[in-house]
């Protein structure tokens, strides 16, 4: 991605969870970003545990999160070699799955998280007024 080109908002797989504690129903999805790097894990077993977390997490569980700016957080899954999963919640109903990675690349995918949820951002407030 260019520095000047517009990020894919595309939304790729969604589900909801029903949290019965609370009555809630969260809804997920997932930008293309995440499943590209979703697709190059081999592992079935650690693909697995991702997304068992995914689905705790749309639950209200957010485990080991913590917030990274721009209303990313960043949820760790302490299996492998320390995979991270960036997300977005909206209007707290919904969560957007921006983009994941490990520790060596940490820092370069909170960079992308950060763009891409701003373009989300926009675009939703582009809807939301008309103009699109």
């Amino acid at each position: 991605m260019g520095e000047d080109e517009k990020p894919s908002i595309s939304l790729v797989k969604i589900d909801s969870v029903r949290y019965n504690r609370h009555k809630a129903k969260t809804e997920y999805a997932a930008l293309p970003e995440f499943n590209e790097w979703f697709d190059t894990i081999r592992d079935k077993e650690v693909k697995f545990r991702i997304l068992q977390r995914i689905r705790r997490l749309s639950a209200g569980n957010t485990g080991d999160s913590r917030p990274i700016g721009s209303g990313i957080s960043e949820y760790r899954v302490h299996f492998g070699p320390g995979h991270r999963i960036y997300y977005l919640r909206w209007e707290g109903s919904f969560l957007l799955l921006l983009v994941g990675g490990d520790k060596s690349t940490q820092k370069a995918d909170i960079t992308k998280a950060k763009k891409l949820a701003n373009a989300w951002k926009q675009n939703q407030q582009e809807e939301n007024n008309g103009q699109k």
